[in-house]
């Protein structure tokens, strides 16, 4: 009776070994997805990843990749994200798409112009599809430091958050503070 049990016992503690285990090999191929980079008081985190299967359009097979990026605000002062500029190159390391920064798609990150304050984050996530199984991202951010405003300027700047998109980055961008 014992060695029933003990046996019977043994098989759940397999299965989760199992899991585990698959869960960690999952870990570590995320870890190989992640970079952090920072620059004057702003740290930004990213992840990508496959996002399972892959799609057929017209004969040509199709990989669909999803990345999460984080901007923290590791420093004193309150900054505003401007604009991005990217480039997606698939596997073989040819170009497959690009943002470039005099493009209109540049201005803001997901529609936004984020507000970052000292110890404060603003997360978004977005995909791409390439044509091969891997592929990369490179890119930069154009942020600059909030400036202190006061009286109808301050008005301004309020009316300003809530413009469209691009009449907002022109604004953002004309202020003239301290960009990087």
């Amino acid at each position: 009776g014992m060695r029933d049990s003990g046996s019977s016992l043994d098989e759940p503690g397999r299965v989760v070994d199992e899991d585990v285990l698959r869960f960690l090999r999952r870990q570590s191929m995320l870890a190989s997805c992640t970079c952090s980079s920072q620059e004057s008081g702003l740290r930004v985190d990213a992840v990508s990843g496959h996002i399972a299967g892959h799609q057929h359009t017209g004969g040509k097979v199709e990989f669909a990749f999803a990345y999460n990026m984080r901007f923290t605000n590791t420093g004193q002062k309150n900054v505003r994200v401007l604009a991005r500029q990217y480039d997606f190159r698939e596997g073989s390391g040819n170009l497959a798409s690009q943002v470039r920064a005099e493009q209109p798609e540049a201005a803001g990150v997901v529609g936004f112009t984020p507000l970052i304050e000292p110890g404060s984050s603003f997360e978004f996530g977005s995909g791409v599809v390439l044509g091969t199984r891997t592929g990369s991202l490179s890119g930069r951010f154009l942020v600059m430091v909030e400036p202190e405003l006061t009286g109808d300027d301050a008005k301004l700047h309020e009316t300003m958050e809530q413009a469209e998109l691009m009449l907002r980055y022109v604004y953002f961008k004309g202020l003239g503070t301290e960009q990087f």
